[in-house]
């Protein structure tokens, strides 16, 4: 009940399908975040463990990248769905610098 604070009466019945369109929203982007995270998370632990001392300070940069393209991910799929790109493209290049930086690490 908590959850649907501001949502309407009816969608406290998961299968009616009666959830707002803003709630639906916000859904699908906390859906894709999780999916998301099973990408970067584990590129930053490895990234973590690999990385010179020296250049430690890059890995809550690359946290606080990802977490800014998720923001910006969730504002364009608000305004507009097709407007989401920005942010998952953020998103996505931030995971895949951080795995990357684990490989070149790792092979060099």
């Amino acid at each position: 009940r908590l959850f649907r604070t501001f949502d309407n009466e009816k969608a406290e019945d998961p299968f009616a399908g009666a959830e707002s369109h803003r709630w639906r929203t916000n859904q699908r982007v906390l859906q894709n975040t999780v999916e998301q995270a099973m990408i970067f998370v584990p590129a930053l632990l490895a990234l973590s463990a690999r990385i010179e001392p020296g250049d430690v300070r890059i890995l809550p940069i690359l946290t606080a990248l990802w977490c800014a393209g998720r923001v910006f991910f969730w504002i364009g799929y608000r305004i507009k769905p097709a407007l989401r790109g920005l942010g998952f493209e953020w998103t996505l290049y931030t995971s895949l610098v951080a795995l990357g930086w684990y490989l070149w690490a790792a092979l060099g």
